[in-house]
């Protein structure tokens, strides 16, 4: 979670200094939200699966890994935004 903060402190920087159109802030903004979300549910699910089954087991592996995945997705789509934005304010 620490790296999201960071990763959208330095977001809403590069924007304040792009000043791109109140679009693109919405849609970093959304962004920011998004893999805030997805990174809660992701600690949320994992310490509730922990809680309920303490030893390793393949199955819960998979499920934790695929709930990184997710905050990945989240996470990459959020960087094309951010690019995407970068893009058109250079223009």
């Amino acid at each position: 979670m620490r790296r999201h903060l960071l990763a959208a402190l330095l977001a809403i920087l590069v924007f304040v200094w792009l000043q791109p159109a109140a679009l693109w802030w919405a849609l970093i903004v959304l962004c920011i939200a998004l893999v805030w979300s997805a990174e809660l549910i992701n600690s949320a699910l994992e310490a509730l699966i922990d809680h309920l089954h303490p030893q390793l087991h393949p199955q819960i592996k998979h499920v934790k890994d695929m709930l990184a995945a997710m905050v990945l997705v989240f996470s990459l789509a959020a960087l094309i935004v951010g690019l995407l934005a970068m893009y058109s304010t250079l223009d």
